[in-house]
């Protein structure tokens, strides 16, 4: 009998400096949000794996490229966002002095270096081989072709005199704001 006061005693003890527990109410807030937190990456995922497969993908993403502008809040995800992960180091070179480019007609342009830089800030929302897609944070949408060698990569964030590739005898640079074409200068005049 011995032992099993014992063992009650111990019991007891065990209780009394215990953790502390949540209650039913806080239990019930961290259950409900993380039901909440699950459903809504399970309805996420699901809709995704749909659009994959169905092959609406494609006009989901043209949607969004379309209708959400990422490089006007792209600054402040570098900052406060990608800033605290040490592995996002972005080095970039930068070319000295104002950039400008003379042109040989309307689309084709020369300049004094066989390097090619960006006008303005923005976010790369095309690249391919041979030519570069820029959105600027002031809207005018930026394409760098004829390129020999391409340096930026898809979403990357340029700077204005950011190094984006190389040209051989000539390039072309087109702008459009709000859908409509515009001219270097009205681009180098809104930068």
């Amino acid at each position: 009998m011995d032992d099993l006061d014992e063992i009650r005693r111990r019991m007891r003890q065990r209780h009394h400096h215990s953790q502390p527990v949540l209650n039913d109410r806080q239990f019930n807030r961290l259950y409900r949000w993380m039901i909440r937190l699950m459903l809504a990456g399970a309805l996420v995922l699901g809709v995704g794996t749909y659009m994959r497969a169905s092959g609406q993908g494609e006009v989901f993403t043209q949607w969004i490229s379309e209708h959400l502008s990422f490089a006007k809040y792209q600054d402040w995800i570098d900052t406060h966002l990608l800033s605290v992960i040490p592995f996002f180091h972005n080095e970039t070179t930068a070319v000295d002095g104002p950039v400008s480019y003379e042109a040989i007609d309307e689309t084709h342009f020369t300049a004094p270096t066989s390097a090619i830089s960006a006008i303005g800030v923005g976010v790369v929302i095309a690249a391919d081989e041979k030519s570069v897609t820029i959105e600027q944070t002031n809207g005018i949408q930026a394409v760098y072709g004829d390129l020999s060698e391409v340096e930026v990569a898809l979403y990357d964030h340029v700077q204005s005199g950011d190094l984006l590739g190389y040209w051989e005898s000539a390039f072309s640079l087109q702008f459009s704001y709000e859908g409509q074409a515009i001219s270097y200068e009205e681009a180098l005049a809104m930068a």
